[in-house]
């Protein structure tokens, strides 16, 4: 969400309100569009775990901020070989928002609609059998005009 700079006058308050409102309309039906089934799908591909299945653990919109995040409802750590025996617990955590398409490099304009992106970063996030935890990047993901784009870490 952009915050208002109180040094352009030209733009109304009413015009900025209207704004806010467009936005947050935008947000929400974009949010109900997002196909999160087919990253979850890419994800069961390349981690090799067919049966890991997601829940949404957020979806909440705070501070100009729409969040949904998800982990793997199953613990996966007999399924990861060697390392279930330095790990009691692991899980695969997707932690995103969504943000507003918005180019920088010309003015805000408070009159124009921009076009909302969910971006996401992927972790393994697990607990040592001394009850210390810890989270990995593994990917991050944005997905825009109905598709996903996906960067994995093994890949950069």
């Amino acid at each position: 969400m952009i915050k208002f700079n109180e040094s352009n006058e030209s733009n109304t308050k009413a015009e900025i309100d209207a704004y806010y409102e467009r936005e947050v309309k935008m947000i929400k039906e974009f949010s109900n569009t997002i196909d999160f089934e087919s990253l979850f799908e890419t994800l069961r591909q390349e981690l090799g775990i067919k049966s890991l299945n997601f829940r949404k653990t957020k979806c909440s919109y705070y501070d100009g901020k729409f969040c949904i995040n998800f982990d793997s409802k199953d613990d996966i750590v007999n399924r990861i070989g060697i390392m279930r025996f330095a790990l009691k617990e692991c899980k695969i955590s997707i932690y995103g928002h969504i943000l507003m398409d918005i180019d920088n490099s010309v003015p805000f304009d408070y009159n124009r609609d921009y076009p909302p992106y969910y971006y996401c970063g992927i972790y393994v996030s697990y607990t040592h059998h001394d009850g210390g935890k810890n989270a990995s990047e593994i990917a991050n993901a944005v997905y825009k005009n109905g598709k996903w784009e996906i960067d994995f870490e093994k890949d950069r």
